[in-house]
């Protein structure tokens, strides 16, 4: 069974920064196969990527003179980490406050996501050399890095050191993050994305229009349904109506 990743956006009647629908632009986004690969500063947790590297820099002050060299290469790979683009999905297509948070109330949608036809299209392709991928750690404590953790062989557990933990307070989003080497908007397989499912509270011709848009795909739909009696959502298969 393939694995699975879904991201929340928001519903209509919220703009961006240049007074233009975010719902349109993210629909939009869908119909050209494209993602848009944010930095860490871009996300909306201020600590992302956040660590105590006080140990790096004793090292380098006991050897400074003779170490001047690798304190620029340490420089270079923390400016690294700074331009890197981050793509998170949860692996958790139900959680009320992930659809509180970045669905506008339930009034937005979440796309399903194929995640390896998602790796593949976009690993050794002409943007990428690789593409890493890791799920979050959720910690009560910042991360501690020294020159053992900077220097393994493997790029994936270096970056999930320093990029891939965050709060226990945000454990709900049970994210999956992957890292490239670019930020912006880049294509993707069509087929890298697999279904929609609309919020409890997404109107009709929200849900019309994101199918016109999408024809022909052969995607799946599903619209968020309360639970009887419970606090719980769960996802309901409804009909394309543009099959």
């Amino acid at each position: 069974m393939s694995k699975k990743g879904y991201k929340y956006r928001g519903g209509t009647g919220i703009l961006d920064k240049d007074g233009k629908s975010i719902f349109e632009r993210d629909i939009n986004t869908i119909v050209n196969n494209q993602i848009y690969l944010p930095t860490r500063d871009d996300l909306n947790d201020p600590t992302e990527g956040l660590f105590i590297d006080d140990a790096v820099f004793l090292f380098l002050e006991q050897l400074k003179e003779f170490s001047s060299k690798v304190r620029e290469k340490y420089y270079g790979l923390i400016q690294k980490f700074n331009d890197v683009g981050i793509y998170s999905l949860s692996k958790n297509h139900s959680d009320e406050l992930l659809w509180a948070y970045y669905a506008s109330g339930h009034t937005g949608f979440a796309i399903e996501y194929d995640i390896e036809i998602l790796k593949e299209s976009l690993n050794h392709n002409k943007y990428f050399q690789f593409v890493f991928d890791f799920d979050v750690d959720y910690v009560e404590c910042v991360p501690n890095v020294d020159f053992s953790t900077l220097y393994r062989r493997d790029t994936n557990d270096v970056l999930k050191a320093c990029l891939g933990s965050k709060s226990v307070s945000w454990f709900h989003e049970k994210e999956y993050r992957l890292i490239f080497e670019g930020q912006g908007l880049f294509d993707i397989d069509y087929r890298a994305v697999t279904g929609i499912y609309f919020g409890y509270r997404t109107q009709e011709k929200e849900v019309e229009f994101v199918m016109d848009k999408l024809k022909g795909r052969g995607l799946s739909y599903y619209k968020m349904e309360l639970v009887n009696r419970t606090y719980k959502f769960k996802p309901i298969k409804i009909e394309d109506k543009f099959l």
